[in-house]
């Protein structure tokens, strides 16, 4: 038995250190105030007239904000059920295409290697796709801000 124990500790510990099931600071159902607050600053919950609804996903981006990861800067957004108000996707944004191996090399250290692979070549594009804990897709545009979201599972990304 405590070899079964020890074999286990030492698999959890050589699991990707990110399986995420939530991103970084933020939880799923979190309101966008405890979003905010979780930050440190770092997200600001939206005013009213600057949220864009998303009605065919039942959700609203209510707070949006920045996280910086080493050379990585990244633009935020949080989307939230428009019932419960809770949280459900989170919309990283590159800041240029300067930063798509350095977004792509964060993904891949956190969560391992993709499930999925795929995209557009000849458009300049490559997705990857991980599905174990969340609904996370990273799209990488050549020319373009790259982006990903990390959702919670059965939600749908909306995408801005």
């Amino acid at each position: 038995m405590r070899r079964l124990a020890s074999l286990t500790a030492v698999l959890v510990t050589l699991t990707p250190a990110l399986a995420w099931g939530d991103w970084e600071y933020a939880q799923w159902g979190m309101s966008p105030a405890q979003v905010a607050q979780a930050s440190g600053g770092a997200v600001k919950v939206l005013p009213p007239a600057e949220r864009k609804k998303h009605p065919a996903f039942n959700s609203e981006t209510a707070a949006a904000g920045t996280y910086t990861e080493g050379q990585l800067r990244l633009s935020l957004s949080f989307s939230f059920d428009l019932k419960s108000g809770g949280l459900t996707c989170v919309i990283l944004t590159g800041l240029g295409p300067s930063q798509n191996e350095l977004l792509k090399q964060s993904f891949i250290r956190r969560l391992g290697r993709p499930e999925s692979t795929g995209g557009l070549a000849e458009a300049g594009m490559e997705t990857l796709a991980w599905t174990k804990t969340d609904e996370i897709g990273l799209t990488l545009m050549e020319h373009d801000p790259s982006f990903a979201t990390q959702c919670k599972p059965g939600n749908v990304p909306p995408i801005e």
